[in-house]
C-alpha cells in the first residue's frame, strides 16, 4: 500500500500564519512600548527603570556627555506624568526630573520668582532630584525674553539665565503684573 499524508491544505496554513502574526504583535506590543528607540542603551539601565518605574513607558532616549562621562536620559510617561531620568552606564539613577504644573509649585518659589520676576509667566517648571536635594527648574517669559531660574528648596534663586525669546507660547499663570 501507498503511503499518503495529507497536507494541510493552503486555507489553514495562511489562516494559521495570520494568526501567529496576530498575537506575536499583540503579545510584543507591550514589551516594544518600553524598548528604548536609541540603539546603545544599557539593557541594565532599561531593566532598573522598569524596576523603580514598573508602569512607564519610554517614549524618547538618548546618550548625554557631561564632564567626559556618558549618561542615558530616558523621557518617560508614568503613571500620566512626564518624567526625565538619567542613569549611569551601570544603570544607577543619577537625577529625576518630574514636570510640574504652575499651580503645583510651591507657593514660596511661586513668590521668589514674582518677587524678582514681576512680568514672568511660566511656561514650564520641573522639579529635578539628585543624590544632593531638589530644586525647581522654570521656564518663563517676560516681554522680549525667555527665562531660565532655578530656585532651590528654600526658595532662593540659585542661578537664572535670560536668553531671546525662543518662540514659544506664553501662557498667562496669574504671576504677571501688569
Amino acid at each position: 500500500m501507498k503511503d499518503v499524508r495529507r497536507l494541510p491544505s493552503p486555507l489553514f496554513v495562511s489562516a494559521g500564519i495570520c494568526i501567529l502574526f496576530l498575537a506575536g504583535g499583540a503579545l510584543g506590543q507591550k514589551d516594544r512600548e518600553k524598548t528604548p528607540p536609541a540603539a546603545g542603551t544599557p539593557p541594565l539601565v532599561t531593566s532598573n527603570l522598569h524596576t523603580i518605574f514598573p508602569n512607564a513607558t519610554i517614549k524618547r532616549t538618548d546618550a548625554i556627555e557631561r564632564n567626559g562621562v556618558v549618561f542615558y536620559r530616558l523621557g518617560i510617561i508614568d503613571g500620566g506624568k512626564k518624567r526625565e531620568v538619567v542613569f549611569s552606564t551601570g544603570g544607577v539613577i543619577e537625577e529625576v526630573n518630574d514636570s510640574v504644573g504652575v499651580a503645583d509649585l510651591p507657593g514660596p518659589v511661586r513668590q521668589a520668582l514674582s518677587r524678582n520676576y514681576p512680568r514672568a509667566n511660566i511656561i514650564e517648571a520641573d522639579k529635578k532630584t539628585t543624590g544632593a536635594g531638589y530644586v525647581y527648574t522654570i521656564e518663563a517669559v517676560a516681554e522680549k525674553d525667555t527665562m531660565y531660574v532655578i530656585i532651590d528648596k528654600t526658595s532662593m534663586i540659585i542661578s537664572s539665565k535670560r536668553c531671546a525669546k525662543k518662540g514659544r507660547t506664553e501662557k498667562n499663570t496669574g504671576l504677571a503684573q501688569n
